[in-house]
């Protein structure tokens, strides 16, 4: 591979790519974004445990939204939590039992006047991991055969734009309020008419992470040049393990943005905690309510994702997820005051066991190990 390849990655521009491949490991150690989640939040363990404590509940999560499996912490149906948010606000879409075959599948969707392209994500899921965009029938079967259980299918939302609305409310009051915002940059790239998209991927810290998963979805075009300038979306998927770049915007905040996401989340029975991930295309037209769908409706297990910014040092982030565990425990205080009982015990540590099996295998899903 040649020196001085222009490339662009949301914001990151890469030259001289053998040198930026060998300093991967390097930049992967040093950057804390890149870091698992077990090496980020273990350091908070005695935090946790001292809001457990006060909370009287190891579990203190499962309060958070009454309405959700374990407070949307663990092994939660995103077709349940879509149940609860009103249709306008969703794109079209249906739940897809396991075993399904792909002719049944097929006609459901032509009878139902589904239109591709087609969002496939696995019911139980998280951090993005198992999405896949369909342009097609003639992918559904081996989309089909690759998910481990129940799935929803979803008209692709038209919108270009992402942003992650955390908002939290203490039960009994008349209003709640947006504790961060984060904007999403999908994982793209931009020829330079000398590189192989392949050269140009690895050559980016960022989407080389992304390397296996890539290859496997442009396994055709490895090869191929790219025009100079020619910018591509790799991954419509706006989750931070799928490669997309967070940025925070919480200085966007607004009230009339408070006002929207209030109304909105107060028509979402039993929720009061969380972070709403939704496309839009003009910043105004969503403070207004306006030309906006959502995505997915994240409970207790939501992330500050806005603490992913680059320019955010991990003691930032520590603060900010002990900020909003803080708020997790007290809106849970107030549920347990007001008649919420936990599940057993032993069914909440099954489910965090389960979900930690379930990231592993949805991880692998997508060439992520």
């Amino acid at each position: 591979m040649s020196e001085n390849v222009k490339q662009v990655a949301g914001d990151l521009m890469v030259s001289s790519p053998g040198k930026e491949v060998s300093k991967t490991g390097f930049r992967i150690f040093s950057q804390w974004e890149y870091w698992s989640t077990t090496t980020i939040y273990l350091p908070l363990l005695p935090a946790y445990l001292w809001l457990a404590l006060r909370s009287r509940s190891l579990f203190f999560f499962n309060a958070a939204n009454p309405s959700l499996e374990f407070g949307g912490m663990a092994m939660d149906s995103k077709w349940k939590m879509y149940s609860l948010v009103p249709n306008s606000y969703l794109p079209k879409m249906m739940l897809v039992e396991q075993g399904v075959s792909p002719d049944e599948l097929v006609h459901r969707l032509r009878s139902e006047g589904f239109r591709y392209p087609l969002v496939l994500k696995p019911d139980i899921g998280l951090k993005g991991l198992g999405v896949q965009f369909l342009d097609g029938e003639e992918h559904l079967a081996g989309a089909l055969a690759e998910y481990p259980g129940r799935l929803i299918i979803q008209e692709k939302i038209p919108h270009s734009k992402e942003a992650g609305i955390f908002y939290v409310r203490l039960p009994g009051t008349e209003s709640g309020q947006i504790t961060g915002i984060v904007h999403k940059s999908f994982m793209s790239i931009c020829g330079d008419g000398l590189h192989t998209l392949g050269e140009l991927i690895e050559a980016n810290p960022r989407l080389q992470r992304q390397k296996q998963a890539l290859k496997s979805m442009f396994a055709q075009r490895w090869e191929e040049v790219l025009p100079e300038g020619k910018g591509e979306t790799l991954l419509p998927v706006g989750s931070h393990t799928r490669g997309a770049r967070f940025e925070d915007r919480s200085g966007l905040h607004n009230s009339t943005l408070e006002n929207t996401f209030d109304r909105i989340c107060r028509q979402i029975p039993g929720f009061y905690y969380g972070r709403l991930d939704v496309l839009y295309d003009d910043w105004e037209g969503l403070c207004r309510g306006e030309n906006f769908m959502i995505v997915e409706v994240n409970g207790a297990k939501s992330e500050p994702t806005h603490m992913y910014d680059p320019s955010h040092s991990l003691l930032f982030a520590w603060k900010e997820i002990v900020r909003h565990w803080k708020i997790m425990a007290r809106i849970s205080r107030i549920n347990r005051e007001l008649g919420y009982r936990d599940p057993p015990f032993w069914s909440s540590l099954r489910a965090l066991i389960d979900n930690f099996r379930l990231e592993r295998g949805l991880r692998k899903l997508s060439g992520l190990e």
